[in-house]
């Protein structure tokens, strides 16, 4: 499930090293159901196995910029599992 594919991809899960025993091995998910949005970043390697889920509520679009486009909170996820990553040193 969590072996590197050329696009990225496990099975099921985007990856981010082509090692799954490297130190910063890092495997994540989006979610979505109707009015709720999530995030889960997993890290097998650190800590004897870590993670963090954040998920938001919600299927109000945000308007980004003048080009129309949509990010449906994906950044705010982002950055808040962001900063969980950073706070515990993943």
């Amino acid at each position: 499930m969590l072996t590197h594919r050329r696009s990225g991809y496990g099975l099921g899960f985007v990856v981010n090293f082509t090692n799954p025993g490297a130190d910063g091995f890092r495997y994540q998910h989006g979610g979505t159901n109707k009015g709720f949005k999530a995030l889960f970043y997993g890290f097998p390697n650190r800590d004897g196995g870590a993670g963090v889920v954040v998920m938001t509520n919600g299927d109000a679009r945000a308007i980004v910029g003048a080009d129309n486009k949509s990010d449906e909170g994906r950044n705010l996820r982002q950055a808040i599992a962001d900063a969980v990553v950073a706070a515990y040193g993943w």
